[in-house]
């Protein structure tokens, strides 16, 4: 595993072109991401390959008096599923929200999605709400 610094390209080839704009998803580009303190961000690499990142963003939320954060949807490459890369991912996302003293992390799942958010039960998280959305 591999918590950036400076080191952002080879994330950036796994999970966008160079030329991409990513500021659509993240917000901000990754390279104004990579000093701020509110953000985590971790590849993982085989063979000098990234196979699978994420990202972990502190916030305020309305309502709550301490910290969160929201985890985004982590990436691992499907060839490199069921490798526990992806769990070992999650759980240093989870440890970085401890070592910041946050209240809690979010997350969003598909709730089809039963792999990934068994993964998240047995891991220690529990579903406090459900997201609802329309398809046209």
């Amino acid at each position: 595993m591999h918590q950036y610094h400076r080191e952002i390209n080879t994330a950036r080839d796994w999970i966008a072109q160079p030329d991409d704009d990513v500021t659509g998803y993240f917000g901000r580009t990754l390279e104004q991401q990579v000093d701020d303190e509110n953000v985590f961000l971790l590849t993982a690499l085989v063979d000098e390959r990234v196979v699978g990142f994420v990202r972990v963003v502190k916030r305020t939320i309305e309502g709550f008096s301490e910290e969160h954060a929201y985890m985004d949807p982590m990436m691992v490459d499907p060839e490199i599923r069921g490798k526990g890369i992806g769990t070992e991912l999650f759980r240093r996302g989870t440890e970085w929200g401890k070592e910041q003293k946050l209240g809690s992390i979010w997350l969003d799942v598909w709730e089809e999605n039963e792999r990934v958010w068994k993964m998240y039960e047995r891991e220690g998280w529990r579903t406090v709400g459900r997201t609802m959305a329309v398809k046209y």
